[in-house]
């Protein structure tokens, strides 16, 4: 899925795997396979370089990108639309973090 969105996103701007591959700093072979279906996970730094390469956002070639910022949303319209405070949710957040230092020392 990731490939064919890349795949589809490069054609669009007429480049080839090569130019793709100079302006992303990436090799020509890990894009193909990448493209190709050989390679499933490309990792966090790959899909940047990709998209900044592309200029589009992550979002558009990764669907779980995608996926994770649309739940993201529904969480802040969620949290909007109850009766917490903008401050009680912060609070919540930084409560949270705090835990969760404290149970890594």
């Amino acid at each position: 899925m990731i490939g064919v969105r890349i795949r589809r996103e490069r054609h669009e701007q007429a480049l080839t795997i090569a130019e793709l591959a100079e302006k992303s700093g990436m090799m020509e072979h890990t894009l193909r396979d990448i493209e190709e279906g050989e390679r499933h996970s490309p990792t966090r730094s790959e899909m940047e370089s990709v998209a900044a390469a592309l200029q589009v956002p992550v979002s558009s070639i990764d669907p779980v990108q995608e996926d994770l910022e649309a739940e993201w949303l529904e969480l802040v319209k969620t949290a909007m639309n109850s009766d917490i405070t903008k401050e009680e949710f912060r609070q919540f957040i930084l409560n949270e973090k705090k835990k969760r230092q404290r149970k890594e020392k």
